[in-house]
This record gives structure tokens, sequence and C-alpha cells, in this order.
């Protein structure tokens, strides 16, 4: 078998609101992604890591509620979570107006490579330009040409809890 084989068409896609179980799980992936690196016991705005992790699952907990956005979805193949992307309002800077981002990508390791991600990017603009987005916007510290290969466009560098990040955007029309 091989292990890059492009598995998109075995993988169900589904919002996080059907799934809703698997938020813990989810808020984990993203915690550990996002400190790695960082210390496990790294202090974030005056909290310990494991207070950071609950506040990560009610945050992504919301994504379930019934309002537009944000909105989560779930990769899931072997009949498990693998991955995830999520549509937000962002205010990046602050003297910037919110606008809507893709966030949170992310594949377990075991299951890259396998056009995972870019079936949840694709949902994400999918459900985004329903919602009558037109442009979205994502940034990304080691991510650019996987974006830019998929259309998306570098816009400027600019600098998120201290690490410099290339921030992207794609139109949707």
């Amino acid at each position: 078998m091989n292990l890059f084989a492009d598995l998109s068409s075995s993988v169900d896609i589904l919002d996080l609101s059907r799934c809703r179980s698997v938020v813990p799980e989810v808020a984990r992936w993203h915690h550990q992604e996002w400190l790695q690196g960082r210390g496990a016991e790294m202090l974030i705005s005056g909290t310990r890591s494991e207070e950071q992790l609950r506040k990560r699952e009610v945050l992504l907990a919301s994504h379930c509620e019934r309002s537009s956005v944000p909105r989560t979805f779930i990769a899931f193949a072997d009949n498990k979570p693998v991955g995830s992307a999520s549509f937000v309002y962002y205010q990046f800077m602050r003297r910037q107006i919110a606008s809507e981002w893709l966030t949170n990508v992310y594949v377990l390791p075991e299951y890259r490579r396998r056009g995972i991600a870019a079936s949840l990017i694709d949902k994400v603009c999918d459900y985004a330009r329903t919602q009558g987005v037109v442009e979205l916007c994502l940034y990304t510290s080691d991510q650019t040409p996987y974006y830019t290969k998929r259309g998306w466009v570098f816009r400027r560098q600019a600098q998120v809890q201290g690490r410099r990040v290339d921030v992207l955007s794609r139109s949707l029309i």
C-alpha cells in the first residue's frame, strides 16, 4: 500500500456540530500543534498549559452553536477523526475590521500528504461562499508554498505571538 495515496475520496468531512464528541481530541491536536516546542508548562497570558487547553475546548465547542460563524469541519478516515479546518471572523490587528479567515488546518501526521488538508480547505471555502464571503484570509508561519500552489496569494508579513507569519488570501468568486 502506498502510504501517500490520495485518500480524499474515502474521507468524510462533517460539521463539528454533527460530531461534538470529538471536541476534546481536536482541541488537544490544536493545542499541541501550536504550542509545539514552547514547553509543556509555558505560561500564556498568565495561565498554565492545561488551563489554555480547557479554554481552547470551550472555544472550539462554540463552533457547534447555531450561528454560521465560527464553523469547524472534521475529516474522518478509518472511522476516526484525522483532521480539521475552521472558518472564523478574526481581527488580525487592532486597526483592522474583523474579516473571514481560514484557520485550524490540521491533519494527523500519519494521514498527511493524502489530500485531506486540501479537501478540508475546499470544504471551508465552499462553506464561506454559501455565507456570501468573497475573499478568505489565512496566516501561516511555514506553509506558504502549500497554499500558493492552491491559489492563495501572499499579501504581507506580520507578527503573531512573537512569530513572523505570512498573510495570504484567496478570492472565492
